[in-house]
């Protein structure tokens, strides 16, 4: 098991680990293939295990903590030569998480105190960086809003509830390009969708010497009464925000407010989805967790309960009855189904996980040419953060770059249909600053 505690706290005793265990929510995820293998938990994650066949692949699967609390699955391979090494893991994965779901005792988060500077722990150091060029009335919002607050809990929970009260929520993003993108969202615009609520909260915590980040994750889902599972997608993408707060470690703030609510379907396409959906995971589980004698075995009995079913001899005994036809029947449709599904989606555009993927690749591409030229985007920092760091240092893309984080937002955690052809524009512009300009 790997352990989700991370520096500045310390790892529990082996007594403490096993309470903690024993109370917590288990989780066991499939997940399916994706661009990133960051493993997903409900708050908040105490340790992660994974579940693996060994007869299924000659590769070992681990886990791996690399900073900011997350965990990533990776791959041991070995080469020509021998030598074993590391991939990302971005194929499927099923494993388990243990999650502390208590709620948090707000009386005793009240009483917590400032971080002093000078006892600090290092490692909080880059969780309270801000831009060197911060408009000085983001700053001043923010002490405005905290000025009666006392303490870093009761600062976060006076800027959580500033943002979703003063603030819409809204996916028609417009801008002001006059102004920086966190200005324009807090004095100009005053709507836009989770990320920037969530990198509005984070910077206004820092600025008033609350230690937070910017987290990605899922919110929501959909219960499949079929399966009885909780099923997230692309479209349950969310941003929020984490506080430390000394003592205690991150403590979680959601400062986006509530958007227009989602249409209850209960018709008779959305049951059929859902049974397709079912059907799918089965055979997702089915592929990941079943070893090879386990699957010769299945296969086996099928082929006897198809000789057996069209036996024509007197002798037979096995004749299955009419229930266990129909039965058979109908498992056999709703395979064909999802067969059936499988192929209309690869054969017309799924349009949110579509979408997704490629404005995922095109900011992928950009942030590697950034990284080339010596911006490594840290584990804290945000894609906007970011492009406020570049736009600072005076790259010739910082412009390009900042047009590029707007349109992926909008793609990643709106519904907004941007042409793949202008998010490649943009990638092009970041790659190769110095060539576009020079036609320009």
């Amino acid at each position: 098991m790997l352990l989700a505690t991370e520096p500045p706290l310390r790892l529990p005793t082996n007594a403490v680990l096993r309470g903690e265990l024993s109370r917590a929510l288990v989780q066991n995820i499939y997940l399916e293939p994706l661009d990133t293998a960051v493993l997903f938990a409900a708050p908040t994650p105490i340790g992660f295990e994974t579940s693996q066949n060994p007869s299924m692949s000659a590769s070992v699967i681990d886990l791996e903590g690399r900073g900011a609390g997350e965990v990533y699955a990776v791959e041991q391979r070995i080469d020509a030569a021998g030598h074993s090494f590391n991939v990302d893991r971005k194929s499927g994965l099923r494993y388990t998480v243990y999650s502390d779901t208590h709620p948090r005792d707000e009386r005793l988060l009240a009483q917590a105190s400032d971080l002093n500077p000078a006892t600090m722990p290092p490692e909080l150091a880059p969780y309270l960086s801000v831009p060197k060029d911060l408009a000085p009335r983001i700053v001043e919002l923010a002490q405005q809003v905290t000025s009666h607050a006392h303490g870093p809990f009761m600062k976060a929970l006076a800027l959580e509830e500033h943002l979703r009260t003063s603030y819409q929520y809204t996916l028609d993003l417009k801008r002001d390009e006059r102004f920086e993108p966190l200005d324009d969202f807090l004095f100009v615009e005053k709507a836009g969708h989770c990320e920037y609520f969530a990198s509005a909260m984070a910077i206004m915590l820092r600025a008033v010497g609350v230690p937070s980040r910017s987290v990605n994750g899922f919110l929501g889902g959909e219960w499949n009464s079929f399966g009885n599972y909780l099923a997230m997608r692309q479209g349950d993408a969310h941003n929020w925000v984490e506080a430390w707060i000394d003592g205690y470690g991150w403590v979680t703030f959601d400062p986006t407010p509530l958007g227009p609510p989602a249409a209850n379907d209960t018709g008779l396409v959305h049951r059929l989805r859902q049974m397709m959906d079912t059907v799918e995971l089965s055979w997702f589980k089915y592929v990941i967790e079943y070893d090879l004698a386990k699957q010769v075995d299945i296969v086996a009995s099928a082929q006897r309960w198809t000789h057996d079913l069209f036996d024509e001899s007197p002798s037979s005994t096995s004749r299955p009855s009419k229930k266990v036809l129909i039965s058979a029947a109908a498992f056999a449709l709703a395979l064909l189904g999802a067969f059936g599904l499988k192929r209309l989606r690869k054969r017309t555009p799924r349009a949110l996980r579509f979408r997704d993927r490629v404005a995922m690749a095109t900011y992928t591409r950009a942030l590697d040419a950034l990284e080339r030229r010596g911006f490594v985007r840290a584990p804290h920092e945000t894609g906007r953060a970011l492009s406020l760091r570049v736009a600072e240092a005076g790259d010739p893309a910082s412009a390009a770059f900042s047009e590029l984080v707007d349109r992926y937002y909008a793609v990643r955690y709106g519904e907004a249909r941007i042409p793949a052809a202008e998010l490649a524009r943009l990638a092009d512009q970041v790659c190769r600053p110095e060539a576009h300009r020079r036609a320009a």
